[in-house]
């Protein structure tokens, strides 16, 4: 997929609006994602915890079946996403959200309305406060 995706960046025109730089596997991803404002992809739980932490709108591409399915409905719902099911129409997708800052911010702001970055330590005082410790 990798040497795929970089043959296709080769092509991009010098001096196009367009930056493509391909990242194989990485450790970096929380770096990668501070640096962004999508993320296309699929919204598998732990991808989808670090997205709206990091304030990312989604645009959804094939999800799985089950929980993957489930959580597109549930930022679809809630505003934080779009869904491209085509994918010949994906960049014509992302140019129109870009397109409408408006639209973009409102998205923005349910995705932050949405996170949860002290999940873990309230999970954490909850229990520890119910068992008195």
């Amino acid at each position: 997929m990798k040497q795929r995706i970089d043959r296709l960046a080769a092509d991009v025109p010098a001096g196009s609006p367009v930056t493509v730089k391909v990242v194989g596997y990485t450790r970096e991803m929380h770096e990668l994602m501070s640096a962004s404002d999508i993320l296309v992809g699929k919204p598998g739980g732990l991808t989808m915890s670090e997205a709206l932490v990091k304030g990312l709108v989604f645009v959804i591409v094939g999800p799985i079946p089950g929980q993957e399915e489930r959580n597109t409905d549930h930022l679809l719902e809630q505003g934080a996403a779009i869904r491209c099911n085509n994918l010949p129409v994906l960049a014509w997708k992302i140019d129109r959200l870009l397109d409408d800052p408006e639209r973009f911010d409102r998205m923005r702001e349910n995705v932050r309305r949405l996170a949860k970055p002290r999940a873990a330590f309230t999970i954490v005082e909850t229990l520890t406060s119910l068992y008195g410790r």
